[in-house]
């Protein structure tokens, strides 16, 4: 992060070594107009010697007339400002086999190059015209703790251990896919709602149904432990739930009420967990210990009582 020598430097300066940041290095902002820059001549190589002096082309009909340094012209763009790189970065010099001068041709709609440098770097650049407007100053946070080995949240693939897993949670309700009769037997230590008179993941009350089992698996899945959005031979999500949807933290990846597919949200040895039910529009929780931490507001949501197909 970066703050500015203007007057609202000193605020925000203020504000961030309150809450910890460290101040870093300090350097010059200056701003040049391409058109006024004393910029060097190229230096030509050696085929661009021997060309200059015959006085001939060094390129076919079908090549695009080279820029300043011989290349392409199209190679230049890269470095302007408003295309890829919006600011120009002073250490660049010499990077791809593009010195500064090829810069000079291409600003004709963005006529102004910006940079930030000090010593050496900046002495070059006001030589030749750049002209100092401001300071800069970089802050640097590290949060406390020991960081993180592993992303909170990634996509699980359908394969290897995501397959098991996604094996043992069908296995938890009875439910068998490759049977294609969408039949489940939900177990003893589960309860089923039925959400079939609400609308879609954009209903409210959905929302708050989904909120209700985002705490639930929190409350319940121990620290380090991972959960697991499970649909048949479908990429789906791995996360650790203390690790996400909190501030400051990913949003929630997993969905516990099933939209166009059979789904399940749950830990890897399916100990608790839901199973979404696309077609009978029913959401199972199982695991005492998270049916106990969601009935009474999935009921205050969803109701008490539910229907089924039938095992």
């Amino acid at each position: 992060m970066c703050s500015t020598t203007t007057r609202p430097r000193r605020t925000l300066t203020a504000a961030l070594d309150t809450v910890g940041f460290a101040a870093g290095w300090e350097r010059s902002v200056l701003v040049g107009e391409a058109a006024e820059l004393s910029l060097p001549e190229p230096e030509l190589g050696p085929v661009g010697r021997i060309a200059s002096a015959a006085g001939t082309r060094t390129r076919g009909p079908d090549r695009p007339a080279p820029g300043p340094l011989g290349g392409p012209a199209r190679r230049a763009r890269r470095l302007v400002p408003g295309r890829r790189n919006p600011c120009v970065d002073p250490s660049w010099k010499g990077r791809r086999g593009l010195p500064r001068p090829s810069l000079r041709r291409f600003c004709p709609s963005k006529p102004f190059l910006v940079a930030d440098a000090d010593g050496k770097v900046r002495d070059a650049l006001l030589a030749i015209e750049f002209r100092e407007v401001t300071t800069a100053r970089s802050h640097f946070w590290t949060p406390p703790g020991e960081p993180a080995v592993t992303p909170p949240a990634r996509h699980s693939l359908y394969s290897g251990e995501s397959e098991r897993i996604g094996r043992r949670c069908e296995a938890r309700v009875g439910f068998d896919y490759d049977s294609g009769r969408g039949r489940y037997r939900a177990p003893a230590d589960s309860r089923s709602w039925f959400h079939g008179l609400l609308g879609g993941h954009d209903d409210p009350t959905i929302a708050a149904a989904e909120g209700v089992i985002e705490r639930g698996l929190r409350a319940c899945v121990r620290p380090g432990e991972w959960v697991y959005e499970y649909r048949p031979y479908l990429d789906g999500w791995e996360f650790d739930p203390h690790r996400v949807g909190g501030p400051g933290q990913p949003s929630w990846p997993g969905s516990a009420i099933a939209g166009g597919e059979f789904q399940f949200l749950a830990t890897a040895d399916a100990r608790v967990g839901t199973f979404g039910h696309y077609v009978e529009r029913t959401l199972v929780v199982f695991g005492e210990d998270l049916v106990v931490q969601v009935a009474d507001d999935l009921e205050r949501l969803l109701g008490d009582g539910t229907w089924t197909f039938g095992a």
